[in-house]
């Protein structure tokens, strides 16, 4: 049975969830405090406050994350591997699907971001490619001498 949950709850989660990237300062901090304070004092049953913490993880699951320059952190390593590799081997998409989000292509009218989620995959991929080179570099070495 799905949880209930008030409108007015998500609407509030959702603001929450798609600013609190931007808050760098205690007092924008404390707005945001007092957002989710404002929409978990809507909730009145244990059901609709369980609804509500279900949806804000999920939510904070799913968000896209602008405030990462992800290409920028990459920079010329994007001429040395494989983004294809990658979008394919990591993630089950093609190469157009990785690019969007490198280089936050409007898709349907808004900027192509990777989730939280896919920000770790992408780490998680980066850090096993060099993993598997490293052991590489290292048989060659080996047989060097």
């Amino acid at each position: 049975m799905p949880l209930y949950m008030k409108a007015e709850v998500k609407k509030l989660i959702d603001q929450l969830v798609q600013d609190i990237h931007l808050s760098k300062t205690e007092e924008e901090r404390k707005a945001n405090d007092a957002l989710l304070e404002r929409a978990m004092g809507l909730t009145v049953t244990d059901e609709e406050k369980k609804a509500a913490g279900q949806y804000l993880r999920e939510a904070m699951k799913r968000r896209r994350r602008n405030d990462v320059d992800a290409k920028g952190l990459l920079g010329e390593m994007t001429d040395a591997v494989s983004l294809s590799y990658i979008a394919r081997t990591y993630f089950g998409k093609d190469k157009s699907w990785l690019y969007q989000r490198l280089n936050n292509t409007l898709v349907n009218g808004k900027p192509a971001a990777f989730t939280q989620q896919e920000l770790k995959t992408l780490a998680d991929s980066i850090g096993d490619l060099s993993k598997r080179l490293s052991a590489i570099s290292t048989i060659i070495h080996q047989k060097a001498v």
